[in-house]
């Protein structure tokens, strides 16, 4: 599991393949695409590390 605090106050955590924010959004990763709450958010996104990555620089990066 990952989580961390952005610089927007959000806090973002995944859990399997799928990243959930604390502003109520969430995402899902499968294979190569990263769809959020507006729609398609990566098309390329090999590991579920690179798109909490795109999560998290979405809401201005990480806190820390």
């Amino acid at each position: 599991m990952m989580q961390t605090s952005c610089k927007d106050g959000t806090f973002v955590h995944a859990v399997g393949n799928i990243i959930h924010c604390s502003d109520g959004t969430s995402y899902v990763w499968t294979g190569y695409g990263l769809s959020g709450p507006y729609g398609m958010a990566s098309g390329n996104c090999r590991t579920i590390n690179e798109a909490f990555g795109i999560v998290v620089g979405l809401h201005g990066g990480s806190a820390f």
